[in-house]
């Protein structure tokens, strides 16, 4: 479990569905297009999931459709502005949802419910209504997990699956939200791997989660996430470029979560040493920061070289110096990954 997810400051869906993709913080001027989203221009991950071969298909609220007109292989869109409405987004979402678990023909799969929002907007986030949408969920989560847990095994359809579920935004007690109040613009992120890693736990150095095992054995660790971080965090899981303004960072937990990058069979380290799988997937990881943080860098000249206003030199001067320090620290982790200097 993963809290905090939405720290952007504005709490409408198309801002954070924007902060989401771009990795980039979304602007006040968005808030007047929540109610008409124009399709996203800058890159984006979905727009990087459809160049890179990814099959996306999106069901639930038609925000997305909106967002990305062209991207998704298959959409089942439903209309969301009508907040009197609680099922019709839910039960589509629902209706779809289950026949794509049992075939592979796609990637990404996105499923937007509604219900608890518009629950929360006409009879609070306190009210019977929104306990019957909170207990609907409930049950579609435990299928949805039985599904996948019978068919994670080797070679099974779901075997290096990673289950995502998240809110965009919170609520006021009054169901409320689009301001900047903690309980508007902070949520949850649950995620789940079906695959067993070769190590308890990463290093203090970059494990900030706190674990234990529930009643079934299964270990439940919690930590936290920028919203920000999000857009890079999945495109480095799944291989293919960062957005191009992304300014977020790729999240350890998060990523080490991921069956896939505990893969490392064929890694070899230049240095030649015989390294352990979690000293390989420690190399891993920061090579994966290492275009992370070239990446932002790379954002952050062109904006301040195009912006009228820009950086003032001695911020582009602090920026460089930083990203001097991560590329030295890159360079030293090469010959001992286990230590990892800390930037000043």
């Amino acid at each position: 479990m993963l809290p905090g997810v939405a720290q952007v400051g504005i709490s409408t869906s198309l801002q954070h569905l924007k902060g989401l993709t771009t990795g980039g913080l979304p602007t006040f001027i968005d808030v007047g297009n929540s109610f008409g989203a124009p399709a996203i221009i800058e890159d984006n991950l979905i727009y990087q999931m459809a160049k890179n071969g990814k099959r996306v298909v999106m069901m639930g609220d038609d925000t997305w459709v909106q967002l990305f007109p062209h991207h998704f292989n298959i959409s089942h869109p439903f209309p969301s502005f009508n907040v009197k409405d609680l099922d019709t987004v839910d039960n589509g979402c629902i209706e779809h949802l289950f026949p794509y678990l049992y075939n592979e023909d796609w990637d990404v799969l996105i499923a937007h419910f509604l219900g608890v929002d518009h629950a929360g907007h006409i009879f609070s986030v306190d009210s019977t209504e929104m306990i019957e949408k909170l207990d609907q969920y409930n049950g579609v989560l435990e299928k949805v997990v039985d599904v996948l847990e019978s068919q994670s095994g080797p070679g099974g359809l779901h075997e290096n699956t990673l289950l995502l579920v998240m809110g965009d935004h919170g609520q006021t007690i009054n169901g409320d939200h689009g301001g900047g109040a903690p309980e508007e613009v902070e949520t949850s992120l649950f995620a789940m791997s079906l695959q067993k890693h070769p190590s308890s736990s990463l290093p203090t150095e970059t494990d900030s989660s706190s674990c234990r095992l529930h009643m079934e054995r299964r270990k439940i660790c919690t930590s936290s996430i920028d919203q920000l971080d999000f857009a890079a965090t999945v495109s480095a899981l799944l291989g293919i470029p960062y957005p191009f303004g992304s300014i977020g960072r790729v999240n350890p937990e998060l990523y080490a979560l991921a069956a896939g990058t505990w893969n490392l069979d064929n890694f070899t380290p230049e240095s030649g040493i015989n390294l352990s799988r979690l000293e390989r997937w420690m190399q891993n990881y920061v090579n994966v920061l290492c275009m992370n943080t070239w990446q932002v860098k790379r954002y952050i000249d062109v904006y301040s070289a195009s912006s009228v206003i820009g950086f003032s030199d001695k911020d582009m001067s602090h920026v460089s110096d930083l990203y001097a320090q991560a590329r030295d620290i890159w360079l030293h982790t090469k010959e001992d990954v286990t230590s990892l200097p800390q930037l000043n």
